[in-house]
């Protein structure tokens, strides 16, 4: 609730669950540092980054489970790398 709380995208159910999960697994698989303040900030950005090209043809509003599930693994793969 607290990442980029002016943008509506960002209250949705099925983007929280999906930084969530994304931020979970990485704390998971990194305990060395797991989870530290502003991560969810970072993610924020490349979340909208890989997006944008699902988002220009029907909008950001309409997305599919499908799309946002794509949207997570390459954001996972962006931050872990």
């Amino acid at each position: 609730p607290r990442t980029e709380p002016n943008l509506p995208f960002f209250k949705t159910e099925a983007v929280q669950r999906s930084l969530e999960r994304l931020l979970l697994t990485w704390s998971y698989r990194n305990p060395a540092s797991g989870y530290v303040q502003g991560m969810n900030d970072l993610v924020a950005l490349l979340y909208m980054i890989f997006l944008k090209p699902h988002a220009q043809d029907s909008g950001i509003d309409v997305l599919s489970e499908d799309n946002l599930f794509i949207v997570e693994a390459d954001v996972f793969w962006c931050f872990s790398s």
